[in-house]
């Protein structure tokens, strides 16, 4: 692996033994034994924080030598700067040198609640539907045992950032974006999925004022039997849920 991609926790240079060799009385040198490995969400997390902390070393080395030669990539996008951090992972914004546009790039946080294949063919199912309302998926991918999506990025900020931000009461504006919100979520409910997490910071509102439903990392995918697939019953925002979820019930469309 070149230095200029992203390395995870016991890779190169890193020791494999669990200490320094110890010499018995008969001369013989022993190692004691190797410690148990992590839990796989520890050692995401670990993973996540190193990038982090690496992305930050090369910024800061780039601003004071004015050097490019440490770009830190998660398999061919280039990181460029940090957006954001929430209960599913890390948002930057990145480069995409093959088609050369600027996107979000996420990477999954430690889920002990999900199944990162399920995670990725929500995701997938997300990347087919094609929605002005819907913030657009590009590509899924695991990179160094982490899951990433790349999405479009959208200029402007939340909805709740906008509303605080839009002078007067504008209520024919608001209505049309929350009109979009619910055009969005229900062309997601008919490709089966529930969002089970829509609040105002789930949703991106770009200088067109057009509404972009994001971040379907508590969604539930409908199956044929009419069940649900993976997920506890009780995920969301406290504030936002609706009864039925708040009481760990079935929860379909009508929940969003």
């Amino acid at each position: 692996m070149r230095d200029d991609t992203w390395s995870s926790p016991g890779r190169r240079g890193e020791p494999t033994s669990g200490g320094p060799s110890a010499t018995t009385r008969q001369g013989r040198v022993t190692h004691p034994p190797e410690p148990p490995a992590p839990p796989a969400d520890a050692a995401r997390a670990e993973a996540l924080r190193r990038f982090e902390a690496r992305r930050v070393r090369e910024e800061l080395r780039a601003r004071m030598f004015g050097t490019t030669s440490g770009v830190v990539r998660v398999e061919r996008f280039e990181v460029r700067r940090r957006l954001g951090e929430g209960a599913t992972g890390l948002v930057y914004a990145a480069w995409d040198p093959k088609l050369r546009r600027e996107v979000a790039l996420k990477l999954l946080a430690a889920r002990p609640t999900r199944d990162d294949e399920l995670l990725l063919r929500e995701a997938r199912a997300l990347a087919r539907l094609s929605h002005p309302n819907v913030l657009p998926v590009y590509e899924v991918g695991v990179s160094e045992g982490v899951p990433f999506i790349v999405s479009e990025l959208v200029p402007g900020g939340t909805l709740r950032a906008w509303l605080e931000d839009t002078k007067g009461p504008q209520r024919d504006a608001v209505l049309d974006v929350l009109l979009g919100v619910g055009r969005g979520l229900s062309a997601a409910h008919g490709r089966g999925l529930t969002h089970r997490d829509i609040k105002p910071e789930n949703v991106l509102v770009g200088p067109d004022a057009r509404a972009r439903v994001a971040d379907f990392g508590l969604a539930l995918t409908s199956q044929p039997d009419g069940g649900d697939a993976g997920g506890p019953p009780l995920a969301g925002t406290l504030r936002y849920m609706a009864p039925e979820q708040l009481a760990g019930e079935h929860v379909d469309p009508l929940s969003d």
